[in-house]
């Protein structure tokens, strides 16, 4: 008995590190004015395809205007993905096998992440006279 021919394509697994939605970039938290404190720097996430079709992400803030800190921040909260400091800054984020956005603090410690913020350092206030 003859097998019938088949016109369906064999199933190819879907990779989860293929599966990761795009990485927004959101205002700072506790962002303010100046002068003193932080606000809101100006930056961009670059998406792009590595390995077998893995999604990777390329955050970058640009350098602070007034010469002050810059730092790429995680998920509207205090972690830091970039050590603070003068001039650009960029972290490379991955999708990873659990299909999350993967990242590194400032300590290497892994950080599942769902969204960044470029922070800069206000001028301070000026002196009291």
């Amino acid at each position: 008995m003859a097998t019938p021919p088949s016109d369906a394509a064999p199933e190819i697994p879907v990779l989860p590190c293929t599966t990761c939605p795009d990485l927004p970039l959101t205002d700072a938290p506790g962002a303010k004015d100046p002068p003193g404190g932080f606000n809101t720097g100006m930056g961009s996430v670059e998406n792009s395809v590595v390995g077998p079709g893995c999604r990777q992400y390329i955050v970058t803030c640009n350098e602070n205007p007034n010469g002050r800190a810059v730092v790429i921040g995680a998920n509207m909260a205090a972690i830091s993905l970039s050590p603070g400091g003068p001039g650009e800054k960029m972290a490379t984020l991955v999708c990873n096998s659990m299909g999350q956005i993967e990242g590194r603090d400032t300590a290497n410690a892994p950080v599942i992440v769902t969204s960044a913020y470029c922070s800069i350092e206000n001028n301070p206030p000026p002196p009291p006279p």
